[in-house]
């Protein structure tokens, strides 16, 4: 019988710092992604209309049902896990009746949509609403019909 050992492979490191695995890391509150979007972008002033959706150590997104069939996730919006903002949004959107979701990125839009799964999954670029807005920084719009 043979010797069988695991292979080589390098250590896996974990997730995090070790303050934040023990739990001695601070609490990361509606404050602290306030702080870190005003100094990412720009001072935080939530659209007329908005409702915000906070979840602790998670962030927060902002949106507005422009009708009643369509969610606008709009662009005051802060966290540290898109695929999170992503899944609030589609599921805050199948709580209020919508059928479409309207979401943006700032980046390649098509990394987005792979980044969150939605490529074949009823989502498109919609080219006519994608645009400079106020703030100076362009916006891709993608429009996602929910099932």
């Amino acid at each position: 019988m043979k010797d069988v050992r695991p292979l080589p492979w390098k250590k896996q490191k974990r997730a995090g710092t070790e303050e934040q695995r023990k739990g001695k890391a601070p609490i990361k509150d509606f404050d602290y992604f306030k702080k870190f979007y005003e100094e990412k972008a720009e001072p935080l002033d939530f659209d007329e209309g908005c409702e915000v959706y906070y979840e602790e150590g998670q962030g927060f997104i902002s949106y507005k049902m422009l009708n009643p069939e369509t969610l606008y996730l709009s662009d005051s919006c802060c966290d540290n896990n898109i695929r999170w903002m992503s899944d609030a949004a589609l599921r805050i959107a199948k709580e209020k009746g919508a059928r479409f979701l309207i979401t943006y990125t700032l980046r390649n839009p098509k990394a987005y949509l792979r980044l969150v799964h939605r490529i074949g999954h009823n989502a498109h670029l919609d080219l006519s609403l994608s645009r400079y807005l106020p703030n100076g920084k362009f916006y891709w719009f993608i429009i996602e019909r929910i099932d």
